[in-house]
């Protein structure tokens, strides 16, 4: 097996970036780099080996953070090109055997990763023996499912290798796992079997309690879903409803559209469209004289309504013409009272006004009709999407926001129309509302 894993097998060894020589793999260095440094931050060994070493990258990083580390490896071409400082604390050896004779014989920290799957099953439990007979913590992971390399030989799920180790007295520490190696890694601590026991019975008690709470969330899903079918099942109804009601009504539009066309085809239609013209133009002049217009409409009410009631309808139409102009009125007293009022919330009120080529008289009575409110507390945003043909539009506002600094103007490099203006002023907007005046 020792030659199976020569320079071949390392130029083209496999990362989550395909096929690459593992010592040109800054990937791999990234990673390595970065599990170093959290192998330190976690566990703060003092000495640690790495059981399957390969180019002795891992035992490099943790040298250099100050970590006393060893490395073994099956591959001679492996240790081969372990970096030329770390060679002396790297070998060649089996996992399935003792140490080889060079490296200590206790560790405080052993890691062995993705080596154990591409033993045979007899001599992966023989490592495992070996492995806990030289530490009392391992950080352990081997590939569950991979079989597309063909050096995959012994593929096992975790509570599998938490067996084996259990058995030399390791056990999992739940709390602990250590998901910056790969999602299925593990990590075992030698504790004495009621230790374990109670570690194990608590994370039972953990799942049971989680468990029992899913169920409850479950439940109450249920629940929503059924009432939400319910719902639902109601909107199909009304939705059925409402089918018929529009096919019912596409069927009257559809005689109504046939006999309007039957009508303006219809040679009688034909043969009165010069009265029609006549009747129209009629009514365009007596509307144009106001005085006959109305002399005419009265005439009509009377031989209509009879002269009594038509007499009454115009009194009541005089009167109320008059009590709207009564009450458009300004009252000066009125007016004074209200800005005088003080309210308990000073909500401010930003309105908003997108503008685009605006008639002078237009911006003007506008900009003068929203200052003569009695509410102070507001905010006049106007976006101008005017373009260069029309300068006075931003002119006439930046003077009377100069005058009143409740006005607040924003020249856009385009027109964006209606909408897209609007959206303008509304980035300028700070009041608790807006008002749209357009």
């Amino acid at each position: 097996m020792q030659n199976l894993y020569n320079e071949e097998y390392y130029r083209h060894y496999r990362t989550g970036s395909g096929e690459i020589s593992y010592q040109d793999s800054e990937e791999l260095k990234v990673f390595i780099r970065h599990l170093a440094s959290q192998i330190k931050e976690k566990y703060h060994p003092q000495t640690v080996l790495d059981a399957g070493c390969a180019m002795g990258m891992l035992v490099a990083a943790l040298r250099d953070l100050g970590v006393e580390a060893y490395g073994v490896d099956l591959s001679e071409y492996a240790i081969s090109q372990v970096r030329e400082d770390i060679r002396p604390y790297c070998a060649v050896g089996s996992l399935s055997s003792a140490l080889p004779d060079s490296l200590p014989k206790r560790y405080d920290l052993v890691v062995s990763m993705e080596v154990l799957e591409h033993m045979p099953e007899e001599d992966a439990k023989k490592a495992v023996a070996n492995l806990c007979a030289v530490t009392d913590r391992v950080l352990f992971s081997s590939v569950p499912d991979d079989t597309e390399d063909p050096t995959h030989i012994n593929l096992h799920e975790p509570p599998y290798w938490c067996g084996l180790f259990a058995e030399q007295g390791l056990f999992f520490v739940g709390e602990e796992k250590p998901v910056f190696l790969t999602n299925y890694a593990l990590f075992f601590q030698r504790k004495s079997m009621s230790a374990s026991v109670e570690l194990y019975e608590r994370k039972l008690q953990k799942d049971a309690e989680q468990f029992l709470n899913l169920s409850l969330d479950l439940d109450e899903l249920q629940r929503e879903l059924d009432e939400l079918q319910e719902k639902n099942e109601i909107l199909d109804e009304d939705l059925r409803e409402y089918r018929a009601l529009y096919f019912d009504k596409a069927k009257e539009y559809d005689a109504l559209f046939q006999a309007y066309q039957a009508t303006v085809t219809s040679s009688a239609w034909k043969m009165t469209k010069p009265l029609r013209a006549s009747l129209d133009l009629a009514k365009r002049i007596l509307k144009s004289n106001r005085a006959t217009y109305l002399f005419c409409k009265g005439i009509k009410g009377i031989l209509r309504d009879g002269p009594i009631y038509t007499w009454k309808r115009v009194k009541r139409k005089i009167c109320q013409d008059k009590k709207n102009r009564d009450w458009s009125k300004y009252d000066e007293k009125e007016l004074a009272l209200q800005r005088q009022y003080l309210f308990p919330r000073q909500i401010k009120f930003s309105i908003l006004v997108p503008l685009y080529n605006t008639p002078e008289d237009f911006l003007k009575e506008m900009i003068a009709s929203v200052q003569a409110q009695t509410y102070p507390n507001w905010e006049l945003c106007l976006a101008d999407g005017s373009d260069d043909e029309h300068p006075q539009v931003g002119t006439i506002v930046m003077q009377a926001a100069q005058k009143d600094e409740r006005i607040q103007y924003r020249k856009l490099s385009k027109n964006l129309g209606i909408s897209g203006n609007t959206n303008a002023c509304i980035e300028m907007a700070t009041g608790d509302y807006i008002a749209l005046f357009d």
